[in-house]
């Protein structure tokens, strides 16, 4: 028989009793129950589990959450609007509350074990019932993405979903140690590769298989619905848009010292044009080309060339550098030259068309 502590505490009504009661402790021979107007309110079971809303712990949760399937040491139950958990803070000194997720490489409580590179630190998971089992929907891990050490504990984070006719999730998402993020099933685990986006934290984002060839190496970009393509980079470094149009911020409103152009007569005049190709061995398509060389062009319009890192294939700064020519520039350049040139050219008409008239005219007093 369960020995039980009610409410009431007294010398004519003792505290410890035999008989039910609504509200009160029980104590029985593997758990320990509180009880709030006669239900079960909160149960601590022979296995140390602390379950609210329930005296019986669910076997059925994990069902696809994948290799990892813990044991539930904290449960709660709840039907309406008593599912809910709240963590709330009051302070001062501007401190929230926290929820904690941990783990040391033992089964010892209290001791300290490293944890190693590979292991996950906290899972959050997210279920539904399919009719007979909870099913993982969806799932955010921690995991450590390093070597780790005294005062070093590298992590990265993982979003899965689960695909419909699945039966475990996927990780879709992952934002490594370094701030790298990447998106996409087969880029993950791979960034050198796959078709996704990798995007790190110094702006450098890759969308499709940027290493392959053919039309799997290209982005595209859609609009109504994904239905009508607008706009597709190549891997080969082509841009290619539906109508040919490629526009600037030219307001008047958002400029000041507006003046004339000076003139780009003789700049244009000592660019030298040239026809090249690129080296194949560097991986860029190798067919003939019309521009410039960067190197050349700085000696008569230094401001045009820009000089900057290399990048690996995580977008992090090479040793080396690359040269680049600001060619929209150029153009507008080229055509302040050709405004130049067709002013010259219609004073020359001007002038020869005056030279054709008195030149009439004195053939014309010979006669």
């Amino acid at each position: 028989m369960p020995i039980r502590i009610d409410g009431t505490n007294t010398a004519a009504n003792p505290g410890i009793t035999g008989a039910d009661a609504d509200t009160g402790l029980q104590f029985g021979t593997d758990e320990v129950k509180i009880l709030t107007g006669g239900t079960e309110r909160v149960t601590v079971d022979s296995s140390g589990r602390v379950l609210i809303g329930t005296s019986t712990a669910l076997t059925n949760v994990y069902q696809n959450a994948g290799a990892i399937t813990p044991q539930n040491q904290f449960a709660s139950q709840g039907n309406s609007y008593n599912g809910g958990l709240s963590l709330i803070n009051y302070s001062s000194s501007g401190f929230s509350s926290t929820l904690s997720f941990g783990q040391s490489k033992t089964d010892t409580l209290g001791a300290n074990v490293l944890t190693t590179n590979g292991e996950p630190l906290g899972i959050i998971n997210f279920t539904g019932n399919d009719g007979t089992n909870f099913r993982t929907a969806a799932q955010i891990m921690c995991l450590v993405d390093g070597t780790t050490g005294s005062g070093d504990m590298p992590g990265r984070l993982t979003f899965s979903t689960t695909t419909d006719g699945a039966a475990t999730p996927t990780e879709r998402v992952r934002i490594e140690s370094g701030g790298t993020v990447l998106i996409g099933n087969s880029i993950i685990g791979d960034s050198s590769n796959g078709q996704g986006i990798l995007v790190t934290d110094g702006g450098f984002i890759r969308l499709g298989n940027v290493t392959g060839s053919g039309s799997a190496s290209m982005a595209q970009f859609k609009t109504g619905g994904s239905s009508t393509e607008v706009l597709r980079f190549r891997c080969d470094g082509d841009i290619e848009n539906q109508n040919n149009r490629y526009g600037g911020i030219s307001d008047a409103n958002l400029k000041e010292n507006i003046v004339d152009s000076a003139s780009q007569w003789n700049d244009i005049k000592n660019i030298c044009v040239r026809k090249f190709n690129f080296r194949g061995d560097l991986g860029y398509s190798t067919h003939t080309q019309i521009g410039v060389i960067a190197q050349e062009l700085e000696l008569v319009c230094p401001g045009l060339v820009k000089d900057s890192y290399d990048l690996d294939e995580n977008g992090s700064n090479l040793e080396t550098s690359r040269k680049s020519v600001d060619y929209s520039v150029l153009y507008m350049k080229a055509v302040k030259a050709l405004q130049e040139a067709m002013t010259r050219i219609e004073t020359l008409e001007t002038q020869n068309a005056s030279l054709e008239a008195r030149l009439t005219a004195l053939e014309g007093g010979a006669e």
